[in-house]
């Protein structure tokens, strides 16, 4: 069963109860429907009128169509992308994750998030044609409720997806803002001609834990060039120092956020010049690297 939060005293949210075993969980722009049983501590709270009437917003009462089922198959996919999803509340429009139809084919979708500085996407079969690209907001609530199999659907509007568990319905508002041309930053393929593979989780955490010291030392960014030699050099604005050696040299020199390559740590990188955008192959998603500026 999903564990969220009970009803806050602040206002944030709050708990209605429908009808003895069915309770709703609500928040601004979201909501938990419960059906035949209730998460701990909820029972004590329903203290509101019990009216469904009287529930105070109605967004979510619209028809909804099935686009995809979340399961083990893509769930890690998914969850691995809004690891993606940019947190500066300034640009709403990167804040959450799109679904966007693959060109004439509306029944194929791109799930793709980017914080301007990088980017991960991955094709998905949709039980139904898409329109338009729908902007997923990914509240905690929503993030909660995908790590157990449910099913994914758009309402007619598009305004609106909605989950179905086993017990639980989730209801989410989209966000209305323009996702950008995120198409227009992937290197083609043909044309990255030199590659090279991240180390093992392990090896890349240890190798960026001691970067990052380096660069906390000197108050920099945690940027690195990384030459063909394996030597990964940190530029503090003046000069360059050696900061360790890797036992994956790539063909030539490359820049990049060393702490974006940490996550995607095991995957293939490819790439055709060292200030241009990084492919990076996550074992069937795929993710993009700005070059740095600060390398």
């Amino acid at each position: 069963m999903i564990k969220l939060k009970p009803a806050r005293k602040d206002g944030l949210f709050s708990c209605y109860s429908v009808e003895k075993g069915e309770a709703i969980l609500s928040g601004f722009g979201w909501e938990v429907i419960f059906r035949s049983c209730l998460p701990d501590g909820i029972y004590n709270l329903l203290n509101l009128p019990e009216d469904y009437a009287s529930y105070p917003d109605r967004t979510f009462l619209t028809s909804y169509n099935p686009l995809f089922r979340i399961d083990s198959t893509n769930r890690d996919k998914i969850k691995a992308v809004i690891e993606y999803v940019s947190n500066d509340q300034s640009r709403m429009f990167l804040t959450g994750f799109a679904i966007d139809p693959i060109g004439s084919n509306a029944q194929i979708g791109s799930i793709v998030a980017t914080d301007g500085k990088r980017m991960s996407y991955f094709s998905q079969d949709l039980k139904n044609e898409l329109a338009s690209t729908v902007i997923v907001n990914p509240t905690p609530q929503f993030l909660e409720c995908i790590k157990e199999d449910c099913e994914l659907l758009l309402s007619s509007d598009g305004k609106s997806i909605k989950l179905i568990g086993e017990d639980w319905e989730y209801y989410g508002l989209n966000l209305d803002v323009q996702f950008p041309n995120w198409k227009r930053v992937i290197p083609i393929g043909e044309t990255l001609t030199k590659s090279f593979q991240i180390p093992a989780k392990k090896e890349m955490a240890e190798i960026v834990k001691n970067f990052n010291k380096y660069a906390k030392y000197y108050g920099k960014k945690a940027a690195a060039s990384l030459f063909p030699d394996g030597k990964m050099l940190y530029n503090d604005g003046e000069n360059l120092f050696e900061i360790g050696k890797m036992d994956f040299p790539p063909p030539e020199k490359i820049h990049f956020d060393i702490n974006f390559l940490k996550a995607e740590a095991g995957s293939v990188v490819r790439f055709s010049e060292p200030n241009k955008a990084t492919l990076l192959d996550c074992n069937g998603r795929m993710a993009v690297i700005m070059p740095c500026s600060d390398c």
